[in-house]
């Protein structure tokens, strides 16, 4: 997040094509004051450790799955997909830096999210919003649920901001505090010696 903007990475263990809707909606000029990068990296059984080293590298992640790969089977049932990733992108990026998108659902109400939400709720513990798409609702993405992308974003925007000022703050008033002390062991060695 060098440009103060939001870096976004689109994991999956569905194929980029899948997901490029999303993508390519959060490349626009809606949410350009916003994000930075948003790229796509995939999830599979042998690239862990390059899924890791490559997730650090942003300040936000969408967990994203489509329903063609089977069921909604992401976290806390038998055969889920996710249960490792999205523990570890919400412990690497934080909680409110982590949304799950799930695609090609019949419905995609408040009625679905919550049912998905009961049976699986590890999302809600380790990501800060669970937004759904039915098939049609791509594009165009509805005005509801782009706000909801939207304050998402805003709020992680503002939050990893604020952590950044005040990173900087503690790095000010370190530098600061490691000056005095090295001026008054410096003041009291020179007095030791007779030369201050």
């Amino acid at each position: 997040m060098k440009s103060g903007k939001l870096d976004v990475v689109v994991t999956s263990r569905a194929a980029e094509c899948n997901a490029l809707w999303i993508i390519n909606h959060l490349r626009s000029q809606v949410y350009r004051d916003l994000l930075g990068r948003v790229t796509y990296l995939p999830i599979t059984n042998r690239n862990q450790e390059e899924w890791s080293c490559e997730v650090q590298n942003h300040s936000f992640s969408i967990l994203y799955h489509s329903k063609h790969q089977g069921r909604i089977n992401l976290t806390d049932v038998t055969d889920s997909l996710y249960d490792l990733e999205l523990q570890e992108l919400s412990k690497t990026l934080g909680r409110g830096n982590v949304m799950v998108v799930v695609d090609d659902l019949q419905k995609s109400d408040e009625e679905e999210k919550q049912r998905i939400l009961k049976n699986q709720p590890s999302i809600s513990q380790w990501a800060s919003q669970l937004l759904l798409f039915a098939e049609n609702e791509k594009n165009p993405i509805s005005t509801q649920k782009q706000q909801v992308l939207l304050q998402t974003f805003q709020t992680a925007y503002k939050r990893n901001h604020h952590q950044q000022q005040h990173n900087t703050l503690k790095k000010v008033i370190l530098a600061a505090a490691i000056g005095c002390l090295t001026f008054f062991v410096a003041k009291r060695l020179y007095r030791k010696k007779g030369t201050f």
